[in-house]
């Protein structure tokens, strides 16, 4: 007599916090229609195909979506896939999985991976994990490191600051800029899980990605400043 299961086995994936464009929406569309029957379900429209997405962008002038569910049951079975993308949520729920849900399963991790917002950690499959300080936290900490000793000496030289009042304050707003840095990177503050721009990607390249070069020389500009002026301002003390 075979075994019946009263209870479904279920595997959620978390996809992480990502931006996502209408091509990765289209290849996520298709990989999940490979199970079965597709549904395609968003905040107040509903598709049939991931061609229809080129449509909706016609027809609306938001390129943004707001939330959007693809969903696919594979027939005579009870193996389903489901992804949820909001603000709120990025996910993958297999219900019943087999090899061939697996495959997909991966497939559109790999799209999602591709799409990792920058300060984002990667998603991780074990119970635990160390969370690490971002770079921004390290940038943030030694821009404080270094722009700090200057501003005392600047405005608190004439009070004679010892060395060890000197060490302390400096160590102490180093240690507030790793914080700062760790909280704006974090994925649980402040980051929506999923971005969904129906849009090629393309045709919207990322505001770093235009300011790329502008930034990195504001910022070297900023240290070298923050150099030269210890150094003038200690020779013309002397």
């Amino acid at each position: 007599m075979p075994i019946r299961r009263t209870v479904l086995r279920t595997e959620i994936h978390d996809l992480g916090h990502i931006c996502l464009y209408r091509e990765d929406l289209q290849a996520i569309t298709k990989a999940v229609g490979e199970l079965g029957q597709l549904s395609i379900v968003g905040e107040g429209f509903t598709l049939d195909t991931p061609e229809d997405f080129d449509q909706l962008a016609d027809e609306d002038k938001d390129e943004r979506i707001a939330s959007l569910v693809i969903s696919a049951k594979k027939s005579n079975s009870s193996t389903q896939i489901e992804v949820e993308l909001s603000p709120r949520l990025s996910r993958i729920t297999v219900t019943e999985p087999d090899i061939t849900a697996a495959g997909i399963c991966a497939n559109i991790q790999g799209i999602c991976r591709a799409r990792l917002r920058r300060m984002s950690r990667r998603p991780s499959t074990k119970a635990t994990s160390r969370r690490k300080i971002s770079a921004p936290a390290w940038l943030i900490a030694l821009i404080a490191l270094l722009a700090t000793p200057v501003a005392l000496y600047m405005t608190l030289g004439q009070h004679q600051l010892t060395s060890t009042q000197l060490f302390w304050v400096t160590a102490s707003c180093a240690s507030l800029g790793v914080i700062i840095g760790a909280v704006v990177g974090s994925n649980a503050l402040f980051r929506r899980s999923a971005i969904l721009i129906n849009a090629l990607q393309a045709d919207r390249p990322t505001f770093l990605k235009r300011k790329r070069d502008d930034i990195w020389i504001a910022i070297v500009s900023f240290l070298a400043g923050v150099v030269v002026t210890l150094v003038v301002t200690l020779m013309t003390a002397k």
